[in-house]
């Protein structure tokens, strides 16, 4: 199974039931016909989200456990998450900005809905904004934490995605490469940054890369104009890819 099909299961493709192999059908019918009869908005679709990354944690937690009773309650979890993703994906092709988040590699469906559901891009008129409330600016100590957690996921996505010839991926590597080049020519060994360190630096840059791209496209959808760049003279502006959409 390529990784790239469904970036909120990337680090466990077992979480993604084979559907011509799934002796739960008759639960699926059941409670897709459930979920396709509730109309969710912003207010309810975060509460959904909260609840695809629980059932994640949950199914990880046994996903190498073999015993038959967890194997059925596996199938159970695997059903509902990919129901939610249903949810998500109608959820998304409603917007724009959604629309053009999925297009991306490394942003899947969960990943997509949480913010649209929760960024509110007229309390945003700066992607600092979105920076603060995601966690993305060190120096800011009030944030979002299912934001944050999503922006971290976003970044392990992105630096899984590095392995391919990928937009996001591509900065998240040449970023990682830059600092440890930079690392390498550090004479003093008590000022040497430890790789994982770099990695995480590398990601949060590629995530806030991301996030202005994200915020440049809501506001135009929301607003119909750009929104005003206050990018520092030592900052190249990257134009968002597959845009306009």
């Amino acid at each position: 199974m390529d990784n790239r099909t469904n970036p909120d299961h990337i680090f466990n493709p077992a979480l993604i039931i084979d559907p011509n192999n799934n002796p739960f059908s008759d639960f699926n019918s059941l409670v897709s016909r459930k979920f396709k009869s509730v109309k969710f908005s912003d207010e309810n679709i975060s509460d959904l989200v909260n609840l695809y990354y629980q059932i994640q944690n949950t199914r990880d937690s046994i996903s190498s456990m073999t015993t038959t009773d967890l194997s059925v309650y596996s199938s159970y979890l695997s059903t509902l998450e990919e129901l939610l993703t249903e949810s998500f994906r109608d959820f998304n092709f409603n917007s724009v900005t959604g629309k053009w988040a999925v297009s991306q590699d490394g942003i899947g469906h969960a990943m997509s809905a949480a913010l649209l559901s929760i960024l509110d891009i007229t309390k945003s008129p700066s992607v600092t904004n979105l920076w603060k409330f995601a966690g993305l600016d060190p120096n800011h100590t009030k944030w979002n934490p299912l934001v944050k957690n999503i922006s971290w996921k976003i970044g392990m996505s992105f630096q899984h995605f590095s392995q391919y010839d990928t937009f996001y991926g591509n900065i998240y590597l040449n970023d990682f490469n830059r600092r440890q080049s930079m690392n390498q020519k550090t004479k003093d060994e008590s000022e040497v940054v430890p790789t994982s360190r770099l990695e995480a630096q590398a990601r949060r840059y590629a995530t806030k890369i991301f996030m202005s791209h994200w915020h440049h496209i809501r506001y135009r959808e929301i607003y119909g104009v750009d929104p005003v760049m206050n990018h520092s003279s030592s900052t190249r502006y990257i134009q968002p890819p597959n845009f306009p959409f």
